[in-house]
């Protein structure tokens, strides 16, 4: 409105300036005020057109606040009550948890890792160790030893989602980390936040972590009391599960038999593991276990040697089930 007034008047202006040349003044006035009003126009447009810094800023902070929260998808298969979306406070340092320096040092595979690519449609629960049995165990590195060869067995119950499995060795698990001194991984808080939201893909996964940062805080706090036992006790347990599998079931994927043959080279590492620890160990009793372990892995790797394996060809039953007995002799010799 006061753009077309201002026009109108200056139409009036230039002719009133036909008539005189005494209206100069007045044409400059026009023509400013024409100007003056097409800046304003464009300057109340790109106000509204622009968006507020605000927005800006949450948009720059959606990314890490999903870091923080995770959606949970509950019922969603097997007939159970329809999906509903909640949220799962997961404590920060476990959705970004950076990996353990002595397992990537010597190359050991987590029980994740091994577990995974065992996957099988049938699983034998039987197999785990029994939970009762941890109230038995007295020394600081049987504990560490069973507390890695549990973690495996929770894995296992995560991989083929038996809940209440999973709650029973997850309780086994804290109850052993307490008594290890390892309270900030395996948490009361946690277990029963998993209670509430349950998805077997997130639950693996923040598992998975807490078992690297259990494993990262011994390393740091020099605890090769505990450390190199956790670690033979997982590795151990994972395999013993894996070759269970290829047991029990008749249609068994090369890459598992491909994994269960590459484990031969990592009974080397671990026992370049235990070589090293050794050094640092003063402690007789404790230098005692770790050469028992030893023995153990050679033992280990001599049926490795008297069994062919191969990358490329399956591995018939009766050598899994000689590799499957060595390992349970060193699944129940530490209790």
């Amino acid at each position: 409105m006061f753009l077309a007034k201002s026009i109108l008047d200056c139409n009036l202006f230039f002719y009133t300036l036909n008539q005189s040349e005494k209206n100069y003044n007045m044409k400059k006035y026009c023509l400013i005020t024409i100007w003056l009003s097409i800046i304003l126009i464009l300057s109340f447009s790109c106000q509204r057109s622009k968006p507020s810094s605000f927005a800006g800023e949450q948009d720059t902070l959606a990314p890490s606040a999903a870091i923080s929260t995770e959606k949970i998808k509950v019922g969603t298969e097997k007939g159970m009550e329809p999906a509903k979306e909640r949220k799962m406070n997961i404590p920060k340092d476990t959705t970004q948890s950076p990996g353990c320096n002595i397992i990537e040092r010597y190359q050991i595979p987590l029980p994740t890792q091994l577990l995974d690519t065992s996957y099988l449609g049938t699983p034998d629960f039987s197999q785990l160790f029994p939970t009762d049995s941890a109230s038995r165990l007295i020394k600081s590195y049987n504990k560490a030893f069973y507390f890695g060869v549990y973690s495996a067995d929770l894995v296992y119950t995560t991989i083929y989602d038996n809940r209440p499995l999973f709650y029973q060795y997850y309780a086994t698990v804290m109850q052993l980390s307490n008594d290890l001194g390892i309270k900030e991984t395996f948490t009361s808080e946690l277990l029963e936040q998993f209670r509430e939201n349950y998805h077997s893909d997130t639950v693996e996964k923040i598992i998975s972590q807490s078992i690297t940062r259990t494993c990262r805080f011994l390393d740091e706090n020099n605890q090769i009391g505990i450390l190199p036992f956790m670690i033979v006790g997982s590795w151990s347990e994972s395999i013993y599960l894996t070759i269970g599998n290829a047991i029990y079931n008749e249609s068994v994927p090369m890459n598992i038999y491909r994994t269960i043959a590459q484990q031969d080279q990592v009974v080397d590492k671990l026992k370049r593991l235990l070589d090293d620890n050794l050094l640092a160990v003063e402690d007789y009793n404790l230098s005692l276990a770790l050469h028992n372990v030893i023995s153990d892995l050679d033992s280990i790797k001599q049926t490795y040697q008297d069994v062919y394996l191969s990358d490329n060809i399956s591995i018939d039953k009766e050598s899994l089930s000689k590799l499957y007995r060595a390992f349970a002799r060193l699944k129940y010799k530490y209790l």
